[in-house]
């Protein structure tokens, strides 16, 4: 009995403290979804119960946060960065292109930033498209997981466009064609090619 009370008890926890996470999140701007829980827990006075919520159970509070606090400016947002996503992805046509992460799930606030992965062999094709349109860049590294145990170093840039920002991971043909795997949960992440893409919107 008191082991099902138990049960029950830190449920409730989890389901608290994905709500409290995906408060601060929206608010605060914090888009570790650890430190997140972590505050969350701190600010609840919950932290040694054994109940944080998984990454998937946050990201669940947060649509559900969106949808009930703020339905129309949060869908409007995500459709701009969506259409700002299709911008840039036009750009690299003649590449295997593809919108991950929140723009894609539907969780991006105005912190998000656009995430676009592309298949190219060389970086510099990518850089001379972005330097012929006269859009600053800088490079950055980004590990990507691909199974349990590996992780992969790839280049990216990052770019301010329309005052939002956009980070481009650079895959070569080989690694294009495999789908990294969520820090959310472990599984493969959603990917959407531009013809998808705006189908959202």
């Amino acid at each position: 009995m008191n082991s099902s009370l138990d049960k029950l008890t830190k449920k409730r926890f989890k389901k608290i403290l994905a709500q409290e996470s995906a408060k601060i999140i929206v608010t605060q701007g914090i888009e570790n979804f650890s430190d997140a829980k972590n505050k969350a827990a701190k600010n609840l006075n919950i932290e040694n119960l054994g109940c944080l919520p998984s990454n998937y159970e946050i990201e669940k509070s947060l649509k559900e946060h969106y949808q009930l606090f703020v339905p129309v400016t949060h869908a409007e947002y995500v459709a701009l960065m969506r259409a700002t996503a299709i911008e840039i992805m036009n750009l690299f046509t003649d590449f295997q292109a593809y919108a991950v992460g929140p723009v894609v799930s539907g969780t991006a606030s105005s912190t998000s930033s656009i995430n676009i992965h592309l298949g190219s062999e060389d970086v510099y094709d990518v850089t001379h498209i972005l330097d012929k349109n006269e859009i600053k860049y800088k490079f950055f590294d980004k590990k990507i997981k691909f199974n349990k145990k590996v992780d992969k170093v790839f280049c990216g840039v990052s770019l301010l466009y329309r005052n939002m920002v956009v980070e481009i991971v650079m895959f070569n043909s080989k690694d294009i064609k495999q789908c990294p795997l969520s820090r959310i949960d472990g599984k493969p992440i959603k990917r959407l090619k531009i013809n998808s893409l705006k189908k959202l919107l």
